[in-house]
């Protein structure tokens, strides 16, 4: 049954060591302290019985020596006419200051009367030893005999038992006392080594907390070098190896930066190109194809008829090639950018996406905000609410879209802190399963966020679907110079 209830031996010994692993080293190293503590003590416990069980029983074999002789020459010095009930008063006399026996006479009648000492008394210094201690100690007393002999005839029988109990009842008090004081010495060692441990083991918390921000992408944590010698180096390495990923997270910042630049002054030229050549020539087709319309109405209705077909097929692939060149100018580079506020801008793109997408509900909200904050913030708010959009409708399958915007102010307990721009969006869809490598939508939207020193965090909404927070400091003046930080919560998209 016990098997059946815990399991084979090596199946406890490994619940065991899991939950031993799991406790923190100050614990361990208590608890190891603590068994070694109960050890001693069990050991100390079993020799101090043994004494004690050494010590009562010489004690008492030599008084019941000496209560045997003495009960015998008084009985051997008496006359023999005495009678028996005088016999008890010599002897109660002999025996007054005798400790560890206890002495009975049973005459010849069989009546037996108690000598020394009353039976509810012990020594009178004090109170006895707990019963099962005692018999832990002695076990049974031993007893002799003494017969008297009065006239050449027995009159009686002396029974001397031996009484250790006031021995053991010292040994118990001393035993009480040297717990009393051994528990007091090891609460006060535990809550010592307590103290100890923790000012030893803190700076591997704080090691703990800094790796932590590490991981969470926060370069910039440093922790303070502990006095312990152990640790010290360890802590000094932690801040040179956190200072050289906060040098190397700064350069690819700025080389990130740069490539954005790079890649929105190309967006921008091939925007220019078409806008200035590929518009032109579209325009010219369709004014020319408009003025051979206006040439052939004089002709006979064959040729006008053959010339208006082939004129008409000309401004339809016109018309066609605009729309597509404004199209692509729009998702090289906003035409408003720089031209309208922010909150236009957004309501603009929002306002395209109901177009296309009309069984979708789409739902912006923005808080009161400034008209401008920089062509590279509004660029990257812009991109990021796009990206954000087409993620949702072609990956998630969404059927309710809400966007928000907020400007948040400084935080008064980080004087460093700027105020920022908070981006939010929310969508019902299926959401981005866990372990899914990260996408080119999501990655150039991380790019861009982290080129103007800004943070994007993804999560799972609630009950479904997937929530985007960006995050954008606002300078104070001027625009932001291509810098940021990305949270590690962002890589599971």
């Amino acid at each position: 049954m016990a098997a059946a209830e815990f399991g084979p031996p090596s199946d406890v010994a490994t619940k065991a060591l899991s939950w031993w692993s799991r406790l923190p080293i100050r614990a361990q190293l208590l608890i190891a302290i603590a068994i070694v503590c109960m050890i001693a003590a069990i050991i100390s416990s079993v020799l101090a019985v043994f004494r004690a069980h050494d010590r009562a029983r010489v004690e008492t074999q030599a008084t019941l020596q000496i209560a045997e002789r003495l009960i015998s020459e008084t009985v051997r010095g008496l006359p023999q006419n005495t009678p028996p009930e005088l016999v008890l008063g010599y002897v109660s006399q002999q025996l007054r200051y005798f400790r560890h026996v206890r002495t009975s006479f049973t005459n010849a009648a069989g009546h037996t009367s108690l000598v020394l000492p009353p039976l509810d008394s012990g020594d009178g210094d004090g109170e006895r030893a707990p019963a099962w201690f005692e018999r832990l100690v002695y076990g049974t007393p031993d007893e002799r005999t003494v017969p008297v002999t009065l006239a050449g005839q027995e009159v009686g029988t002396f029974t001397v038992t031996g009484e250790p109990a006031d021995e053991i009842a010292e040994v118990w008090d001393d035993l009480s006392e040297v717990s009393l004081v051994a528990g007091i010495v090891v609460s006060l060692m535990f809550a010592m080594l307590y103290w100890v441990l923790g000012r030893v083991l803190d700076p591997l918390n704080t090691l703990s907390s800094g790796l932590q921000e590490l991981e969470a992408g926060h370069y910039a944590a440093r922790v303070e070098i502990p006095r312990v010698k152990e640790l010290e180096p360890i802590a000094s390495h932690f801040n040179a190896l956190a200072g050289a990923l906060d040098s190397a997270r700064a350069e690819n910042r700025e080389l990130l930066g740069h490539l954005i630049t790079v890649q929105e002054d190309e967006r921008r030229q091939i925007a220019t190109e078409l806008h200035d050549e590929a518009g032109p020539c579209l325009f010219g087709i369709t004014a020319n194809a408009g003025s051979i319309l206006t040439m052939v109405k004089g002709a006979d209705d064959t040729v006008k008829g053959k010339v208006t077909e082939r004129v008409t097929a000309i401004l339809d692939s016109a018309e066609r090639l605009k729309s597509l060149n404004r199209g692509r100018l729009k998702t090289l580079r906003p035409i408003a950018i720089g031209r309208v506020s922010l909150e236009e801008l957004l309501s603009d793109l929002v306002a395209e996406f109901e177009k296309r997408y009309p069984d979708v509900n789409f739902f912006l909200a923005i808080e009161p905000i400034a008209p401008r904050y920089g062509e590279a913030i509004e660029l990257t708010t812009y991109r990021c609410l796009q990206q954000g959009l087409t993620n949702a409708l072609q990956h998630g399958g969404a059927h309710n879209i809400d966007a928000g915007l907020l400007l948040r102010g400084p935080d008064p307990s980080t004087p460093s802190r700027r105020s920022e721009l908070v981006l939010t969006m929310t969508d019902d869809g299926t959401g981005i399963p866990e372990r899914t490598p990260v996408g080119f939508g999501l990655s150039a939207m991380r790019e861009r966020v982290i080129a103007v020193d800004g943070t994007c965090t993804i999560t799972h909404a609630e009950p479904r679907g997937t929530t985007i927070t960006i995050t954008i400091p606002v300078p104070e003046g001027g625009a932001l110079q291509p810098r940021g930080v990305l949270t590690s919560e962002s890589q599971t998209s």
